[in-house]
This record gives C-alpha cells, structure tokens and sequence, in this order.
C-alpha cells in the first residue's frame, strides 16, 4: 500500500508539470523527505499553498542531494585517505629494511633472513654459506672523483651480485663499500665456491662513470653453517675473517673460513 505522503506529493506535482524533468524530480525526492520526517503536515489547508510546498520540495530535495553527496564525497575522502595511509606504512615498513642507496636489504633484513635460512638449514640437512665481500679499489675511487661516482660504483656493484645470485639467496649491504650474502639450501660447499667465482668475475668488470672507465675488485670469505658457526654473529664473524685473510695476502679472490687462507685463496683472473 502506498504511503499516504508520497500519494499526496504525486497529486501535488502533477498539477506542475511545466516543470522541467529535473526541478520536479528534485521537488518529488525533496517533499517525500520532508513529509516523512514530520517537516510538512498535510491538510485541506496545505495543498492550496501549491508554490510554497513545491518551493520547500525543491529546497528539500536539493538539501538531501547535497548531504548524499557529502556522505559519498566523505566516503571517498576516506577511501583516498585508507590507500595512502596503507601506501605509506608499506613504504615506511620498506625503507626500515633496505639500505637507501642500493635498495638492497639492510643488516636488521639481512640478520632475519639469515636466522630464518640457518632454520631451514637445520631441519633439511643441507649447508647455508654466507659471504661477506669487501671492494679492493673502492676508496680511491671516492677520493679522485667524488661521493657521487663512489655512489654509482656502489649501484652498480649491487645490480651485478643481485643477477650472480639465485632468487630465493640474499645479498644485503651493511655500510660503506661491505656486502654479505646468503646462500641456503646447498647441495655441497662447492657450489658456494662456484657463486663465489662468479661474483668476482662480475664484480671485476669495468664500471663507466660518465666518460671515464673504473674498475673495483672483491675480495670475499665465505663460511658454512653448520661447520664453521652455528649463530647468524658467529657465522657473520667467521665469514669477515676469511675475508680480511684474502685483504691481507693482496690478491683478490676468496677464502673459506678456518680453512687455511693460503690454500683456499682462489685469486681471480
């Protein structure tokens, strides 16, 4: 059954057709509002007064689009606001792990993936290596060109060991021109002496800076869990020691941890 308000709008308006489409639309929407929440009382009396109740439907009508329009307006504000509250967390959330320079994980990142690795490494069996890898020619590269050529050699590098590696190992930066990287899930300690070889070789490549051609070398130490350290501190202290035992014969290649640096030094070409 209809209710008796919207009746008494539709006669109301009927006598106003001359009306364009919309006022009376407006007109219809805005009386139906009033008359359903008390703002108009019908009598005999009322529908005489024509003009003013179609005046009052229109600024009825026009009050109510304008607050559905400020409720959607709101709502999409609000949605606005959800994203990119949620942008920026993710953002924030992104940098917290990541060095700002290379976009590489930072050592906070890196120390929980490697905890997570060793994890992994225990229940399967199967050795997880960490490398740590320090640029032979780096600094002088900073001192004769600059912070900014220093930065590009710095890219640079990170691209060439991030292609070396598998998608599922890490390689992180820790601070200036030092790098560590995790290799889970080994088949045998040898096939971390393969990587090793390789991130040499792409490490070595010349870099172009502009017009002038560079070239920087890595020295790396790599150690085993569970061999070598059963602790991610202890594996990571491992690893830089065989390094700085590379550093210290004056040849670039890598040595495995507590292996005897002079026999397991594999200079590069």
């Amino acid at each position: 059954m209809m209710n008796p308000a919207v009746a008494k709008v539709g006669s109301l308006l009927r006598r106003h057709s001359s009306l364009s489409n919309w006022m009376l639309a407006l007109a219809w929407t805005g009386l139906v509002a009033a008359s359903l929440e008390g703002a108009i009382h019908w009598s005999d009396g009322a529908e005489k007064e024509a003009a003013f109740l179609v005046m009052t439907g229109l600024v009825h009508g026009v009050l109510w689009g304008a607050g559905i329009g400020a409720v959607a307006w709101m709502r999409r504000r609000s949605n606005l606001n959800d994203g990119r509250r949620e942008r920026t967390e993710t953002s924030i959330h992104h940098l917290s792990g990541h060095d700002s320079l290379t976009n590489l994980p930072n050592q906070a990142l890196f120390l929980d993936r490697l905890t997570r690795s060793l994890i992994r490494s225990h229940r399967s069996g199967r050795p997880t290596a960490v490398l740590s890898i320090n640029l032979d020619g780096f600094q002088a590269i900073g001192e004769s060109l600059g912070r900014d050529a220093g930065d590009l050699v710095l890219k640079e590098v990170s691209s060439r060991l991030a292609t070396v590696i598998r998608q599922t190992d890490t390689v992180a930066r820790i601070g200036g021109d030092e790098f560590i990287v995790i290799l889970g899930d080994l088949p045998s300690p040898h096939a971390a002496a393969r990587v090793a070889n390789e991130i040499v070789e792409a490490v070595g490549l010349p870099i172009m800076l502009a017009d002038e051609e560079v070239t920087v070398e890595a020295n790396l130490g790599i150690a085993f869990f569970p061999d070598d350290a059963e602790s991610p501190e202890a594996l990571l202290q491992a690893a830089a020691a065989a390094m700085r035992e590379v550093e210290k014969l004056g040849v670039n290649g890598f040595s495995f941890a507590g292996g005897g640096a002079a026999a397991a030094v594999s200079p590069s070409p």
